[in-house]
């Protein structure tokens, strides 16, 4: 891996080289919202993942799994989300940012992840910005994601 110029919020540049120690890879980042993970991951789905979601779409389960699912090969009962050509069939971009479709019930797979440096999604969606990272306010223009990214914050010190 090349190593990559991140920009920090004070205009100051670091070098982030994974082959010579660099930053920290394994720290979790502000996610970059650039989508990459949706469109390489299938999450997994279990039964009551599943009724949530099609109770919040208003539809039956029996729609859901037939519109936006399949069948996990791995695991007896358990399902997949769907994916289209761009990747997960929830996967949205409002201004050059991925949105989730289903965010507030999205299943445990995607609310267990988290951003870092050390996975190569997140890496691929930092490169696709130019190595540069945005502010908090560029990630969530809308007050209720910022103030709950930036609750977030001031709860982890």
């Amino acid at each position: 891996m090349k190593s990559v110029l991140l920009h920090t919020i004070d205009g100051e540049q670091v070098e982030y080289d994974a082959n010579c120690g660099g930053l920290n890879p394994w720290e979790a980042i502000p996610c970059l919202r650039c989508g990459v993970c949706c469109s390489r991951w299938q999450a997994p789905m279990s039964h009551a993942e599943m009724a949530l979601i099609a109770e919040r779409m208003s539809i039956s389960v029996c729609t859901f799994i037939r519109r936006y699912a399949q069948k996990y090969p791995f695991k007896r009962g358990e399902y997949l989300l769907r994916h289209d050509q761009k990747g997960c069939i929830f996967l949205r971009y409002e201004n050059g940012l991925a949105t989730c479709a289903i965010h507030d019930v999205k299943p445990e797979a995607c609310r267990r992840w988290t951003p870092s440096l050390s996975h190569s999604e997140c890496r691929q969606g930092l490169s696709q910005r130019g190595g540069k990272l945005l502010l908090p306010s560029e990630l969530y223009p809308e007050g209720g994601e910022l103030n709950q990214f930036l609750t977030c914050l001031s709860a982890e010190k």
